[in-house]
């Protein structure tokens, strides 16, 4: 199953910019995520579009993580930020 996402907004990438690539996400890879520094991020966020092949290991546990980064960024808080992050969580969850 695919979940793609296309006509982001300039705030939108750059949120999902954030929550992929983000160096943050080293600490949480040594603990819990093995392989997220080697994922092979190619076509997964282009200027226009994202893309989540859910059916490919481990993409699955790395998207779950990009939700939480999220989430994490709407709690609490309803700027224009937040907002964008809720929209683009609701829209990334895989449609069983």
């Amino acid at each position: 199953m695919k979940t793609t996402i296309s006509r982001l907004s300039s705030l939108e990438h750059d949120i999902l910019e954030w929550a992929i690539n983000s160096e943050l996400f080293e600490d949480i890879e040594r603990a819990e995520l093995s392989g997220w520094s080697s994922w092979d991020r190619t076509g997964v966020l282009t200027r226009s579009k994202l893309v989540i092949d859910w059916d490919t290991p481990p993409i699955a546990p790395y998207a779950e993580l990009i939700l939480q980064r999220l989430q994490g960024l709407s709690e609490g808080s309803n700027d224009k930020y937040a907002q964008a992050a809720r929209d683009l969580e609701e829209r990334i969850k895989p449609r069983h």
